[in-house]
C-alpha cells in the first residue's frame, strides 16, 4: 500500500470512529476504547496501531496548520495540501482550548478519582497503585494480547502495554514518579549485570 493510499485509509477509518477526533465525544477520553479502536484500524489497514496513532498525529497537526494558515489569510484561498479536504470534518474540533493559568486556581471543579479495579470514588488520587493493581485481569489480558496480536510482540512489550491502563488512572504527577521508579530499577539492574 502507498503512503498516499495510506493516508487516505487512515483518515476514512478514523472519521468513521468519532470518538479518536471528536472531543465532546462520550468515549474521546477513555484509554481502553481508543486502544481497542486503534487496534482495529492497525488490522484494517496492515500496520501496526502505534504507527497509525502516530501518522494520525501528523495528519491531524498539519490540517490544524493549514486551517490556522487560510483563518490568518485575507482571501479564503484553498489549501494546496491534497489532504487538506479530506480532513475538514476536523473543522468543529480544531478550535483551540481555553488556556488555564495559575491565577486560576482555587476556581476549577474539584477532582474526582476512580479506582479503576473496584470502581470507588474519591477525593485524593491512588496512594498506592499496587495495592489496588489487579494483577490477574492483567496477566488475563496480557495473554489475550498475546494470543490475539498478529504483532511480533515479547512478553515483556505486551506487559507494559497491559499495564498502561492502570497507570492512566493515576494523576500525572504520580505517573512520573511511576515512570521515574521504573526506570530506576531498570537501570540498577544493568548496573549490576
Amino acid at each position: 500500500m502507498s503512503e498516499d493510499t495510506f493516508n487516505e485509509e487512515l483518515i476514512e477509518e478514523v472519521k468513521a470512529n468519532e470518538q479518536i477526533w471528536n472531543t465532546a465525544h462520550s468515549d474521546h477520553r477513555r484509554a481502553s476504547k481508543l486502544d481497542a479502536v486503534w487496534y482495529d484500524i492497525g488490522i484494517k489497514l496492515n500496520r501496526a496501531p502505534a504507527q497509525c496513532r502516530k501518522r494520525w498525529k501528523t495528519l491531524r497537526d498539519r490540517f490544524k496548520r493549514e486551517n490556522n494558515r487560510l483563518k490568518g489569510s485575507e482571501g479564503q484561498a484553498a489549501s494546496s495540501w491534497p489532504l487538506y479536504t479530506l480532513l475538514t470534518f476536523l473543522r468543529p474540533s480544531s478550535s483551540p482550548r481555553a488556556a488555564i493559568s495559575n491565577n486560576m486556581a482555587g476556581t476549577l471543579p474539584d477532582q474526582t478519582y476512580r479506582n479503576s479495579s473496584t470502581g470507588e470514588q474519591s477525593d485524593s488520587p491512588h496512594s498506592d497503585p499496587l495495592s489496588t493493581f489487579d494483577f490477574d485481569s492483567t496477566i488475563h489480558e496480557l495473554e489475550n494480547l498475546r494470543s490475539n496480536s498478529p504483532l511480533d510482540l515479547a512478553p515483556d512489550e505486551l506487559w507494559f502495554l497491559a499495564i498502561g491502563k492502570e497507570l492512566k488512572t493515576l494523576s500525572r504527577k504520580r505517573r512520573i514518579h511511576v515512570r521515574q521508579a521504573t526506570l530506576k530499577a531498570l537501570y540498577e539492574d544493568l548496573e549490576e549485570e
